[in-house]
């Protein structure tokens, strides 16, 4: 049972439902308003009691969109290729055989991989560790744009060194650094120990090679703006279509920091997707990253100017789950300086939207009702190949189950019920660092909820949400993948932690099996269940985490976070009755 101390938060209790599972109670924006007199000493947060860390000049300017067609000499931006492989209005360079656009830069325009530079969490986080660690400023600084802003990264070693590192302002106002992770990056990844790659460090060539799947036509050497199609029939460029071309920038490790920021020389493994991928049925089954993220047309597809059809064709659409940082760029598109529009925005929650409805599937018995006791099963099956969730471990899914009295409609028991902000009831209304929700094999009281995260741990197991304080989880229960082995080579990256290590019932087949024994219930008259499956990008403890700092990229995306529709995403659904 997790400890309760302070409660940090005034709510307004209004009385009815909204059509969001239930939910009745409204939060301030502010979400956790701490105890004005709670007043710490000098130089400590009022909140923690640690020290508040020391502020450290940060970028503080909007970003420009990017309107360059080139930069660099070895990497360009996508305006460079777009010129050929889209449509420009009259004729359509890029469609399907019944004439659908799919031209590359339009489905990638609105990604997050074509806005990991100008991602106003990524920024704030970024800038949080900064402040944390300021004798390790640059370090970090390069350590987290080989991923967000790879190809200036990269350009920028070619440029002057080896160990030439970048900083967050010159990546933020480069338009190499803007266009964020575009065609030139993945388009030149050599086929070298892929499957081996982590942190953003990438084999990439450097001889102006373009690899893709398909049979070269007759173009020159440097005939495509100074670069030279690579395809099957030069060389092989299977990787291209593989699931380890995406290795390098998800599998991430660090080095975890003490309080004064000295390396320990502890590497802690904070995002292990691919990881995850090798630890599931997939591979075997022969289904790649590519097949779910890049949805494949199997007819014939114009690409470009000179009308080569070509099949298969996978989209540059790189469906993910974050639809919550869609919705910040949709509604701050000149602030963050997109060059998707709105409407491409909105398109692409809706995939996202698609995406998340197929990763998980609910499949909910009643065991029991009888008396006033109801007794039933619920359980959350993965359905994708790694983790879910996966990635940055500010993710978190959680069941919503609601008991009513049929007929009349009151609740008569309901875990995991959560506000118009996203707070879950009896869980986000604390101390963000004094614990955390235990997994749960059985549940028995409304306050207990099925929480499937990863809880980031320091150095002293406290809970932290500091990538460079971190050197375990002290709780992951997210879903495991079909096939995932806790003998793998690789568990070391992935291991289930806290109490769902020992749930008999937890990585069955991927999935997880809870059971709700709940009494002293009226059920004489019959009673209708609701199960959800929660998802949110971005957890309301990270946020209250990020408030902290008063520095201007980190108060600029609590600004957007707070005027965003931050409610969960529904994953997957079910209503049943009692006999």
């Amino acid at each position: 049972m997790k400890e309760f101390f302070l409660i940090l938060m005034l709510m307004t209790f209004i009385v009815g439902c909204d059509n969001n599972g239930g939910n009745d109670f409204v939060p301030s924006n502010s979400q956790f308003i701490s105890d004005p007199n709670n007043v710490a000493e000098p130089g400590f947060d009022t909140e923690t009691q640690l020290p508040i860390p020391i502020v450290v000049n940060a970028v503080d300017d909007s970003i420009q969109p990017n309107t360059d067609s080139t930069m660099g000499n070895n990497y360009v931006s996508h305006q460079t290729c777009t010129g050929c492989h889209s449509s420009n209005g009259t004729d359509t360079n890029t469609e399907t055989g019944s004439g659908e656009d799919v031209a590359p830069g339009t489905g990638w325009r609105a990604t997050m991989m074509a806005n990991s530079m100008r991602d106003p969490y990524f920024r704030a986080r970024l800038v949080s560790e900064i402040n944390r660690f300021p004798s390790k400023s640059a370090l970090i600084q390069d350590e987290c744009l080989r991923c967000h802003a790879p190809m200036l990264s990269e350009q920028n070693r070619l440029d002057n060194g080896s160990t030439a590192m970048l900083d967050f302002a010159t990546a933020s106002t480069s338009g190499l650094g803007r266009d964020s992770v575009s065609c030139t990056l993945c388009h030149q990844i050599d086929d070298t120990n892929l499957e081996d790659a982590f942190n953003g460090v990438l084999p990439l060539n450097t001889n102006f090679d373009i690899y893709g799947p398909y049979s070269i036509p007759t173009i020159p050497p440097g005939g495509m703006n100074g670069f030279n199609a690579v395809g099957p029939a030069i060389g092989s460029t299977s990787h291209i279509e593989e699931s380890r071309l995406c290795a390098g920038c998800h599998v991430l490790r660090t080095e975890a920091f003490d309080s004064n920021g000295t390396a320990t020389g502890l590497i802690f493994t904070e995002q292990a997707t691919f990881s995850e991928y090798l630890n599931s049925s997939f591979p075997a089954q022969g289904t790649t990253c590519q097949d779910c993220h890049m949805p494949v047309i199997t007819g014939s597809t114009k690409l470009e100017l000179l009308d080569f059809p070509r099949s298969p064709f996978y989209r540059h659409t790189f469906v993910g789950g974050n639809s919550l940082m869609l919705k910040l760029f949709r509604d701050n598109t000149v602030a963050l300086g997109t060059v998707a529009t709105v409407a491409e925005f909105d398109q692409k929650i809706l995939e996202t939207d698609a995406n998340l409805a197929a990763a998980a599937d609910l499949d909910v018995n009643i065991v029991s009702s009888l008396g006033n006791r109801l007794q039933l099963t619920v359980n959350v099956e993965n359905l994708t190949g790694h983790k879910l969730p996966s990635g940055y471990p500010s993710r978190r899914m959680w069941l919503h189950v609601v008991v009513r009295k049929a007929g009349v409609g009151s609740i008569l028991f309901e875990s995991g019920r959560f506000d118009s902000r996203g707070l879950i009831f009896g869980v986000d209304l604390g101390s963000i660092y004094a614990g955390f929700e235990p997994h749960h094999e059985i549940i028995t009281q409304q306050e207990e909820v099925q929480i499937y995260e990863g809880v980031l741990g320091d150095l002293d197991e406290n809970v932290t949400f500091s990538l460079h304080s971190a050197d375990s989880y002290l709780k992951d229960n997210r879903i495991p993948p079909l096939g995932f082995s806790t003998t793998h080579p690789l568990i070391s990256d992935m291991e289930i932690k806290g109490d769902a290590a020992l749930d008999s019932n937890f990585n069955v087949a991927g999935s997880d099996t809870v059971t709700y024994d709940i009494s002293s219930i009226d059920l004489s008259s019959g009673a209708t269940i609701l199960v959800e499956l929660c998802f949110q990008a971005v957890g309301p403890a990270h946020v209250q985490d990020l408030r902290r700092f008063n520095v201007g990229e980190v108060n600029k995306f609590i600004q957007f976070f707070d005027t965003t529709d931050t409610r969960p995403t529904i994953i997957a659904s079910q209503t049943l009755s009692t006999p």
